[in-house]
């Protein structure tokens, strides 16, 4: 195998080296699991990274002047790639399995593994497909992200769950959209949820599914998603991919069943308060400076025209502190709750809106938060009870 890349394409090779190596798992006990593998035919070279559960493969243009494949070590070529001056860059496998690399006066020889040993590509028939611009499925991500626990048991929740039906929500517009859907991301920990609704457009296959997506994955493609151009998706049996342009990912979907999150939503509230989003975060964290490390707990005392924040802890000393209208919206009878401020800042802080609105049942119940505006975004902290904190 002997490859050319021109110079003028280092950001193309750099963009596929770091992507492909974002599912490495250098410390596997599957040593080929470290590597990426580089096959080369025609004008075109394909680089793939997988940790068994998951895969992505990125093609970019270069001359070829032999075909043939072979596996890296995932870190060291990325971090080569990135070092390397701009100029033309040879990338040949030896006759004595090495990698010589060489760009300007830059000379590398790195060790292979058999791309034999490197996981296959899976391709699968999808049962549901449809496609949605870049930028509202990266929107859908950071809605939803910061909601998945990076570890936890129960493994459904380590994923978002994504369903698509064609029952079209009154507040989405579909008008100009050629086979619409309307598709749900909806994340949980148990201590905080957040869902986004958004239209899909092309929609092929079963009309109501739902499907798993890891949170690895979703983290990785939030990284290249540009805002640019549209993303083909594939639902199957057991699979999930994206696919925008020449970057693919497809991914195992997590097996289980998500949890039955409608039933913790509350349907009617008691109060409702209108609040400036980021009047609301500082006083948050100025309060957060006094809190127990066991429970994070910051009081809440809402009453007309203004909002009263405490925190006590036993080592340091307490806060109190209040913001008054317009920051805070609110005529109704007085009420107090506490939240974990860890969970709080983390909905406020995926909150686009200058205004949000926080609605209450009891102190007890699950506390929503609504973005101004947007009827398709939902978030949802539990509070502590206040029994607890007094």
């Amino acid at each position: 195998m002997k490859i050319k890349f021109e110079s003028e394409i280092k950001d193309e090779l750099l963009y596929a080296t770091r992507v492909v190596s974002s599912l490495v798992l250098p410390q596997s006990s599957l040593p080929i699991l470290g590597n990426i593998m580089i096959s080369a035919s025609g004008d075109e070279v394909t680089f793939v990274g997988s940790d068994m559960d998951s895969s992505v493969r990125c093609k970019i243009k270069a001359s070829v002047k032999e075909e043939g494949e072979t596996t890296v070590p995932a870190g060291p070529f990325s971090e080569l790639v990135k070092e390397l001056p701009k100029a033309d860059v040879l990338f040949e496998l030896t006759k004595d399995g090495l990698v010589h690399i060489e760009a300007g006066k830059n000379d590398y020889d790195l060790q292979t593994m058999p791309a034999t040993d490197f996981p296959a590509w899976s391709d699968f028939e999808p049962l549901t497909s449809f496609e949605l611009s870049q930028k509202n499925l990266r929107r859908m991500i950071e809605k939803t992200l910061f909601a998945i626990p990076t570890r936890d048991p129960r493994k459904v929740l380590i994923g978002a769950y994504l369903t698509v039906d064609l029952i079209i929500p009154d507040f989405l517009d579909s008008k100009g959209l050629e086979d619409p859907a309307h598709i749900r991301l909806v994340s949980t920990d148990g201590k905080k949820l957040g869902y986004i609704d958004m239209l899909a457009g092309r929609c092929k296959g079963e009309s109501a599914i739902g499907t798993i997506i890891p949170q690895k994955v979703m983290a990785e493609l939030a990284k290249v998603l540009t805002g640019e151009g549209l993303v083909d998706i594939h639902l199957g049996e057991s699979k999930i991919s994206f696919t925008l342009g020449d970057t693919q990912f497809i991914t195992n979907k997590i097996d289980g069943d998500f949890p039955n999150y409608e039933m913790v939503i509350p349907k009617e509230f008691d109060h409702v308060v209108g609040l400036n989003k980021e009047a609301f975060i500082k006083a948050a964290k100025r309060a957060a400076i006094m809190t127990e490390s066991l429970n994070n707990a910051i009081s809440f005392h809402f009453k007309p025209g203004e909002m009263e924040l405490e925190a006590l802890t036993f080592d340091l000393g307490s806060y109190k502190g209040s913001i008054f209208k317009p920051d805070v919206e609110y005529e109704g009878e007085p009420f107090k709750l506490s939240f974990n401020y860890k969970y709080l800042l983390e909905a406020l802080l995926v909150m686009e809106t200058e205004r949000i609105t926080l609605h209450m049942k009891t102190p007890s119940q699950p506390i929503i938060f609504h973005e101004d505006g947007h009827s398709e975004t939902l978030f949802l902290v539990m509070p502590i009870k206040m029994s607890q904190v007094e």
